[in-house]
């Protein structure tokens, strides 16, 4: 019994060790310098992770292509001094932030950012910045580079926009419509289940402050604007009668929401969503006091009316929307020309294709 263990564990140890030497071994070159199995195995494990499934050995050599495109870009871009700040990374962070706060009626903390990044993305943050300025460095290569390709494909296409909006909306008007919607003003208390009862009393205390006067609660939420603020507020919530809607805020909420008369201020509500039950030693959860800004019923729009989330009218995010489709088909298109203009100036790639077979 005692040979069969060590047996067992030279065996393990053996099997760990040539893994690890895989892990290392090197799957391409370019210019000299490798992509590792390990590297190539981490971006197919990311994929497989997103579309449920094991990739083919084909499909890890269009991954390794990829790599490898992007590798030359990045060496393009280094080349042409090409370089995007961590300033300009952080304002588009706080330019989500802003848009999460509307869709959450409040300013998100660091945790509630974090996750929502990790929910729509699969990445922690650091990683998401890191992606964020590689893209940013990609598009801004192709800008300079590509500049007057770019130039004259828009032109193709700007002429055009007018009718597609059009040829959307008669194509797609039922879909587009306002669900019940309301503006809200919110005072904040957010809690985890190791300190409920304590932020409750604290948000308890100050529904008594206002009791009932909108004018108090106007006051109550510019305060909590404050950097040095013990709770949080905002002026710009909006809600839409939604399941989804339900899902985030929960249905006591929703349904507190809808009923408030215009301009009254609400109960203690406690938002405890079904989403934050998941984790509920880690989830931030919140009471809310609210008042109702405005109220908007259901109804089919016309490409006239505004969207009130977007703060737009529907024609305009029509062709908004329309306009970065094309970007992105554009981006895209001359990102594959870009990779085949590198591929043509760099003669020293390599790629050993026994090493895509990794277990």
């Amino acid at each position: 019994m005692k040979k069969y263990l060590i047996c067992v564990l030279f065996l393990l140890t053996v099997y760990g060790f040539v893994n690890a030497q895989s892990n290392l071994d090197t799957v391409a070159t370019v210019d000299g310098k490798p992509i590792t199995v390990k590297e190539l195995k981490d971006m197919v494990n990311k994929l497989e992770k997103g579309t449920g499934r094991t990739l083919t050995i084909a499909e890890r050599k269009d991954v390794l292509d990829m790599m490898i495109n992007e590798r030359l870009a990045m060496q393009e871009a280094e080349r042409l001094k090409i370089i995007v700040s961590d300033a300009e990374i952080n304002a588009q962070i706080q330019e989500m932030k802003k848009q999460l706060a509307q869709m959450l009626g409040h300013q998100p903390s660091d945790a509630e950012f974090s996750k929502a990044i990790q929910e729509q993305t699969g990445m922690d943050l650091a990683t998401f910045r890191a992606e964020g300025k590689k893209d940013a460095t990609l598009q801004r290569l192709i800008v300079q580079t590509k500049g007057d390709r770019i130039q004259a494909i828009q032109k193709t296409w700007e002429s055009d926009i007018e009718s597609e909006v059009k040829k959307e909306y008669s194509l797609n008007s039922s879909k587009y419509v306002q669900n019940d919607t309301v503006r809200f003003s919110a005072i904040v208390f957010e809690y985890k289940a190791n300190n409920k009862s304590k932020v409750k009393e604290e948000a308890y205390k100050m529904l008594k402050e206002i009791a009932g006067d909108p004018n108090i609660f106007d006051e109550k939420v510019q305060k909590g604007t404050l950097p040095n603020s013990t709770y949080k507020s905002t002026n710009s919530g909006i809600l839409e009668k939604t399941s989804d809607a339900e899902g985030q805020f929960g249905s006591e909420f929703v349904d507190a929401a809808f009923k408030l008369a215009q301009g009254k201020v609400s109960d203690l509500l406690d938002v405890d969503p079904p989403s934050a039950k998941q984790n509920a030693a880690q989830s931030e959860r919140a009471f809310f006091i609210i008042k109702i800004k405005e109220k908007y019923l259901q109804k089919f729009l016309a490409l006239d009316d505004i969207l009130i989330a977007q703060n737009a009218t529907l024609h305009d995010y029509l062709a908004y929307m329309i306009n970065q489709r094309k970007q992105i088909e554009i981006l895209r298109e001359l990102s594959e020309e870009l990779a085949r203009d590198l591929r043509k100036k760099n003669s020293s790639i390599t790629i050993i294709d026994k090493n895509l077979n990794y277990q």
